[in-house]
């Protein structure tokens, strides 16, 4: 697992080749809820099943928010992609809560620039995987197979996330 430590521009490190991505990211996941759900993720959901956590597909050069959490990774893939058990710090009580199912990651060394574009050539180029009630999209873009959900207005996607292979 690669490690950037955070620098000033100008310190010496190497951090500072990774502030671009870092802006673009911060921007969409503020200005667009479907990045924020790939990005960040979100903790959703009330009774009967509570809070739980929602989204969260890039852990951009392998690191986790303050907020999130990898606990253990499940399933790696030849193409860099991998699943993990996660959690998610959020809701009322500001507690962690696990996403259920687990998520499944881009590549670590992905910048968030690559996933949006991987995620908008494989939606592009797939198609509607029947059984889904026309909710589910699949397609491939850099050597990974992505799914998706589709905006509710049916012609944009919603969240896209990789098969682990």
């Amino acid at each position: 697992m690669i490690v950037a430590r955070a620098g000033r521009a100008g310190s010496g490190g190497s951090a500072g080749l990774f502030e671009p991505a870092l802006r673009w990211m911060r921007k969409k996941v503020q200005t667009s809820r479907r990045h924020h759900h790939v990005f960040r993720g979100e903790v959703r959901g009330t009774a009967p099943r509570g809070p739980q956590g929602s989204g969260w597909h890039h852990r951009f050069m392998g690191q986790d928010p303050p907020d999130r959490r990898v606990v253990r990774v499940t399933r790696q893939g030849v193409d860099g992609t991998y699943a993990a058990d996660v959690e998610m710090r959020g809701g009322p009580a500001g507690a962690w809560y696990p996403k259920p199912a687990g998520s499944s990651f881009f590549p670590d060394n992905w910048t968030p620039q690559r996933v949006d574009r991987a995620i908008n050539d494989a939606f592009d180029s797939g198609g509607t995987i029947p059984g889904t009630g026309g909710r589910r999209w699949r397609g491939m873009a850099d050597g990974v197979l992505i799914e998706g959900s589709y905006h509710r207005n049916g012609r944009t996607w919603n969240s896209g996330w990789p098969i682990v292979s």
